[in-house]
């Protein structure tokens, strides 16, 4: 339950601090639950953690609940732990296996386009990035941008902006191109 709590503090109330708390809190009452420890994981990475602690987190989770339905969102988690560690081919690795297990999660789509975008493999973005646009026509890369700004809050000045602002031209390539 602590968990859920935790989900909602970080993606309502953008409260990365109080999430980590109780997730940390749940995984010590609850070290078996398989999706509080890669909501962990997550939450954990995006507080500037360590992205190779947080990956052995979510293979954790996948080895305690190898069927899990909730898995694809761990392997989009997955793939902005690679991200961080500037590993494209393993982000572009976990998108798409995020979107084997569910292709309808707009979040994996725009991780996609970015993976390959920042690969420089331009054709392969455009194409993500068509699927991206008929699943959520008013995407756009400022957007996507400006909620990263609100997600990070204080954390977001810094290497976070940097890094968000080469998705955001990568993004910008696929998407106008």
């Amino acid at each position: 339950m602590l968990a859920h709590c935790a989900e909602t503090a970080i993606y309502s109330a953008a409260d990365i601090d109080a999430a980590l708390r109780m997730l940390e809190v749940a995984v010590e009452r609850d070290p078996n639950d398989a999706n509080g420890l890669a909501t962990l994981a997550h939450v954990r990475r995006s507080a500037g953690e360590d992205p190779m602690g947080s990956l052995a987190l979510i293979e954790g989770a996948a080895r305690l609940s190898p069927r899990d339905p909730r898995s694809f969102l761990w392997h989009h988690y997955a793939n902005w732990c690679h991200f961080r560690l500037g590993a494209y081919d393993g982000m572009e690795a976990a998108c798409r296996r995020s979107i084997e297990l569910y292709g309808r999660y707009p979040l994996s789509w725009i991780a996609l386009t970015s993976a390959l975008g920042l690969q420089d493999r331009l054709e392969e973005a455009r194409e993500a990035a068509a699927v991206l646009r008929r699943m959520r026509p008013s995407f756009s890369p400022d957007g996507f941008y400006e909620t990263a700004r609100g997600f990070y809050g204080r954390r977001f000045d810094g290497q976070i902006d940097s890094e968000y602002r080469n998705l955001r031209s990568a993004l910008r390539r696929a998407w106008d191109g």
